[in-house]
């Protein structure tokens, strides 16, 4: 039986080697696969073989910008067929900027960039709170209230908090979000909601800042945030169509925006409304999913799953790796594999 085995491996060996030399591969990579096909010819050293392939594709990858960090990865990467991209820092630079401010009624843009500031984290690596405070930083006031306590942004509320006091030593209670959930806090304003919808047709993100005592708060003003897509997210999301792999974006952002920066990088179809994941949804019904909370992502994947996909997520959001760990390929960067020169992606 032994003899047998060998025989047959070894014609499979040497039909190996010469249909690589037909293909006219380099012999430098004949080698491996003459390795691995001889140390396959023994049962007991499979588990050796498997090891060694994965090692040596995460070798491969390495040197293009890829670092598994675990060697399974590497399989699983092979196996997609849908890819859930998040939008900001993915498909998009990362690089957010306020690019305009909406102010309302009795306030400037001084002081809605200057309130927002003081509802955004000091230091860190949140970009919205980043560009808010730098804007703020060139256009100071006089009468800035004096911070007395600050709840980072909840990704389930949309909204990040603050208490300070202002110059008359009254408290204020700043709140800075979405939208959406702001305006439901404070009174509503027709004008702002026409200024919003503005800003995000223009593919800007649109936050919100209201003030004032917590039962009778005051819409402050919008500011428009944006963050180019990169310049190579359209190629990207080509090569992975041709490689059969199939993506769609997954973001928070308001479904205009997020059409806007759909279209840029040639994610083109139709936009799944905000709110619960639907049922049984299949990853060919929408190109884009926007207005999703960081634990519908497993939702999300796990939906597709369930019909029969292999799915992956990439994004830069800390929660991205927990919510999508059902059999997934976690991308802990910009997912663009192909260059060395950028910051390694974690698989």
């Amino acid at each position: 039986m032994v003899r047998n085995l060998a025989l047959f491996n070894g014609v499979v060996i040497v039909a190996l080697v010469a249909y690589a030399y037909f293909l006219k591969m380099p012999f430098d990579e004949i080698i491996p696969l003459v390795l691995t096909a001889v140390l396959a010819s023994i049962p007991v050293a499979l588990p050796a073989t498997f090891t060694l392939a994965a090692a040596l594709g995460a070798s491969a990858l390495a040197k293009v910008g890829v670092l598994p960090t675990r060697l399974s990865a590497v399989d699983e990467a092979a196996m997609m067929d849908v890819l859930c991209a998040d939008k900001t820092g993915t498909l998009t630079r990362n690089e957010l900027s306020v690019t305009n401010t909406y102010p309302m009624s009795g306030f400037d843009a001084a002081h809605v960039l200057a309130l927002a500031a003081l509802a955004s984290s000091d230091g860190g690596q949140e970009p919205v709170d980043a560009a808010i405070r730098a804007a703020a930083e060139t256009s100071s006031i006089s009468d800035t209230p004096k911070l007395v306590s600050f709840t980072p942004f909840d990704p389930a509320k949309k909204l990040s908090e603050a208490t300070a006091t202002d110059s008359s030593g009254n408290a204020l209670h700043i709140v800075k979000g979405a939208f959406d959930v702001v305006i439901g806090l404070s009174q509503s304003s027709p004008s702002a909601t026409t200024a919003a919808k503005t800003f995000e047709e223009q593919g800007f993100r649109v936050l919100a800042v209201a003030a004032g005592p917590p039962s009778a708060m005051k819409l402050v003003g919008l500011i428009a945030l944006s963050d180019p897509p990169n310049p190579d997210s359209a190629a990207f999301i080509t090569e992975l169509r041709e490689l059969g792999v199939r993506t769609v974006m997954v973001t928070g952002d308001a479904p205009a925006t997020a059409k806007i920066v759909a279209h840029a990088v040639g994610l083109d179809g139709a936009i799944c409304p905000p709110g619960p994941i639907p049922e049984g949804v299949r990853p060919e019904a929408f190109a884009v999913f926007a207005g999703v909370l960081p634990e519908d992502k497993y939702k999300l994947v796990k939906a597709f799953q369930l019909g029969a996909t292999s799915s992956a997520c990439a994004g830069t959001e800390p929660t991205t790796p927990r919510h999508c760990a059902r059999r997934r390929l976690a991308l802990q960067s910009r997912p663009r594999l192909t260059s060395p020169s950028r910051r390694p992606a974690w698989c």
